[in-house]
């Protein structure tokens, strides 16, 4: 039940980190997010969710609903607080193969540059279709507000057909193969220990 209003939605599959979040049950919790879990009840009940980049935070001990889709994130009050459980909670893991190596970035440091020179693609028609005009005008407010605070916001176009992506974009074909071996991977391994 959402904590600021019990008629109102409180989210999807995440929907009880981020009611308990939002209504001070805890200083945080952790979500999953395949579509939206996370990003959708925090939203909802007015907390911040950060999905981060596939790999950067370890899946082990989840269990999958889409392995190569499934992210693993915070879900606290405050920009901040996310800042700060995501650089505890990023990093290899020698328990998921997916986990990136790479050193984690010091994103608490960076809380404090300000937007000016980030560019934001948006595509009008795929944000805006079949969207309740209220939401599109408060999609409008938002933008306005960002390139007042300095980012550039720039027209992009989506592709509706990812079958005709992948054709069109080497890499990206490429990539999608490699994600469907790591799930092969993770379904053997899976597999494996029951």
């Amino acid at each position: 039940m959402n904590p600021w209003d019990p008629t109102r939605w409180s989210g999807v599959s995440s929907s009880g980190c981020g009611v308990a979040t939002a209504a001070g049950l805890c200083f945080a919790s952790v979500g999953t997010d395949t579509g939206g879990s996370i990003r959708y009840p925090c939203a909802a009940n007015g907390c911040v969710g950060l999905k981060p980049t596939y790999g950067r935070v370890s899946r082990y001990g989840v269990f999958a609903l889409a392995a190569s889709m499934d992210h693993i994130g915070p879900m606290p009050r405050t920009v901040e607080d996310a800042a700060i459980l995501f650089e505890v909670m990023a990093g290899i893991d020698p328990h998921d193969p997916s986990s990136l190596p790479d050193p984690v970035p010091s994103v608490r440091a960076e809380l404090g540059r300000g937007i000016a020179g980030l560019r934001i693609g948006f595509d009008r028609r795929y944000a805006t279709a079949g969207v309740d005009a209220d939401v599109a005008k408060a999609m409008d407010r938002v933008l306005a507000e960002l390139t007042q605070l300095g980012a550039t916001v720039v027209s992009v176009t989506m592709f509706r057909d990812r079958q005709r992506f992948v054709e069109r974009n080497g890499a990206a074909r490429d990539a999608l193969r490699e994600v469907l071996a790591l799930d092969q991977f993770h379904d053997e391994r899976r597999r494996r220990r029951v």
